[in-house]
């Protein structure tokens, strides 16, 4: 069965639109057709599907699936539909933190502390009933607008233990020992906090080198890097040795403090006048000095007069704090960095200095990180970038770049006189793959050998062009090369010099051929195979009177009578 829109699973769950295509699932919407309620289904990729041992591990979640936690969206249904697997699962509440982090420019340090604390006890929760996540990535983690929190995916990674998690060498989410094909472990899932509270700090997407090297604690606070570099050491040893630890850690670093509620205060009233004995508060009042002296009568003026002042006296206080309080926030206002949406830096339509010119306007900053090989990006133009287009940023941001050195340029191994499965292996070792395979006669060369390839050996080519070869036929039996020796028959050397013409496909290869027309008969002298633009001279004898043609790719291109 395939994942097709409209589609049920178990007879129950009808499949949706797709909303991503991840390395190991594609997700879509879902709809359980029995209530109405909302559901994602999560379906293997079919290249992973294909292993049998992978395909049939994933049903055995549902023998043992995650114990029914706050926050943990619960694993409904896992079905084998022979070319692949899909599991059903609520569907959460709120939208995925990677989107979440993509609409904002960056988190609070308040913020990203408090989301991933959160995250860290719903962890420390499956830790506590003996199930590792190994999956945590923002893609796995939702938030709402009233502060829940959710995480999906939980024990995904367990059935593939043994089969390797695609595309670990470049996810910066997962820990280093699952990177080298090691099971997963409590301290797997710190790392991936700890990647996730680096990524909403900073509004940059980690990799796994920035990771090992510790270029991430640019733009974290000095409270907070050694915080994060115990939870991104190297080793699992070397990190919090739980998910609560670190939750802990983090609310050490948290500036709020706790507010008490009334069942958090003491359990004391205190007296007051009222409540004080009459005798008692008598004892306390001060005796009066002249109990003779009269009371000052209060006239309308004096009434008037005290209303005012008391108006001013009130009015100091609100004064004395509000004006600063606005001065400031008017200036902050007024002064406050603008927000951007980052640019497509990335392709061959710019090079770094028309991108560093751009990103000056718009008030962003470019900087280069590294080089790296990139057949599909010219030379000296952008390959990569973090954060990606579409992220709004504050005005001044800058942005990490990779600068493309091109294609990898490889020499093209010898391959002529092998077999072509011998050829195929060495041209595959060398980087590069087989292009187009042809078929020829040849006098010399036996049957199924190549005899012929393009580009020549030792020349250098882009990492994964093509190599093309000429396989021989054997003899063609309509050539006549006896009696060429015969000293009747008068012999002349003669030779052919031409270039191979552009047309088409740059990396097709020309098929050239020449035959001799004479009193011996005809006979093929050269085939070969050369690429477009070659210059190309053959050497050749001729028996008394003839002709030479030259044929490329089937076509006699010229002809040449001889002697001239």
């Amino acid at each position: 069965m395939n994942e097709g829109t409209g589609g049920l699973v178990a007879g129950r769950y009808r499949i949706g639109e797709r909303i991503r295509e991840g390395r190991a699932f594609r997700l879509h919407e879902g709809t359980d057709a029995n209530t109405g309620e909302r559901v994602r289904i999560r379906f293997l990729r079919s290249y992973l599907a294909r292993e049998a041992g992978l395909r049939e591990a994933f049903p055995r979640l549902a023998d043992s699936p995650p114990p029914p936690l706050p926050g943990l969206l619960r694993l409904l249904v896992v079905e084998d539909l022979g070319d692949t697997v899909a599991l059903v699962e609520e569907a959460p509440e709120g939208i995925c933190l990677a989107d979440h982090l993509d609409r904002e420019v960056v988190l609070s340090p308040a913020d990203a502390n408090g989301l991933v604390r959160r995250a860290a006890r719903i962890v420390q929760s499956c830790h506590d009933h003996g199930v590792i996540h190994g999956l945590i990535s923002p893609h796995e983690v939702y938030v709402n607008a009233a502060g829940g929190l959710y995480l999906a995916g939980c024990g995904y990674a367990a059935p593939f233990e043994g089969f390797g998690l695609p595309g670990a060498e470049d996810n910066p989410y997962l820990a280093p020992e699952q990177r080298r094909g090691e099971p997963a472990v409590p301290q797997s899932d710190v790392y991936a906090l700890g990647v996730i509270l680096l990524e909403a700090l900073t509004g940059r997407q980690a990799t796994p080198e920035s990771l090992r090297t510790g270029d991430w604690r640019r733009g974290v606070s000095s409270a907070m890097q050694p915080v994060l570099a115990a939870a991104l050491a190297e080793s699992p040893h070397g990190r919090y040795m739980s998910a609560a630890a670190f939750a802990a850690a983090l609310m050490a670093l948290s500036a709020e403090e706790p507010v008490a509620t009334p069942s958090e205060a003491p359990n004391e009233v205190a007296a007051t006048p009222a409540a004080a004995p009459a005798d008692e508060r008598a004892s306390r009042e001060p005796a009066p000095r002249n109990r003779k002296t009269a009371a000052i009568p209060m006239t309308a003026w004096t009434r008037t007069a005290s209303c005012v002042i008391g108006l001013i006296y009130a009015s100091i206080i609100p004064l004395s704090v509000g004006v600063p309080v606005y001065l400031i926030y008017t200036r902050w206002m007024r002064n406050a960095p603008e927000t951007v949406t980052v640019p497509d830096f990335q392709g061959s339509h710019r090079d770094l200095q028309d991108a560093l010119a751009d990103a000056a306007g718009l008030g962003l900053r470019l900087s280069v990180v590294d080089e790296v090989y990139d057949p599909a990006v010219a030379e000296n133009a952008i390959a990569w970038q973090n954060p990606a287009p579409g992220k709004v940023v504050k005005e001044g941001f800058e942005i990490d770049v990779k600068i493309s050195r091109g294609a990898r340029q490889v020499p093209v191994p010898n391959v002529v006189n092998t077999s072509l499965e011998e050829a195929q292996r060495q041209i595959e070792e060398a980087g590069l793959r087989l292009g187009d395979v042809q078929k020829g006669h040849s006098r010399t060369f036996p049957q199924d050998i190549v005899f012929s390839q393009a580009p020549e050996p030792g020349s250098t080519i882009p990492e994964d062009g093509q190599v093309n070869l000429l396989t021989s036929l054997g003899p063609d039996p309509s050539e006549n090369w006896e009696g060429l020796d015969d000293p009747a028959v008068a012999s002349m050397p003669g030779s052919v010099r031409f270039e191979v013409p552009s047309s088409g496909n740059e990396d097709q290869p020309h098929r050239v051929q020449l035959k001799v027309y004479d009193q011996k008969g005809s006979r093929v002298v050269y085939d070969r195979l050369h690429m477009q633009g070659d210059t190309v001279r053959v050497p050749f004898t001729v028996m008394g009177e003839g002709r030479v043609e030259v044929i490329h790719n089937g076509e006699v291109a010229e002809t040449k009578q001889l002697p001239e």
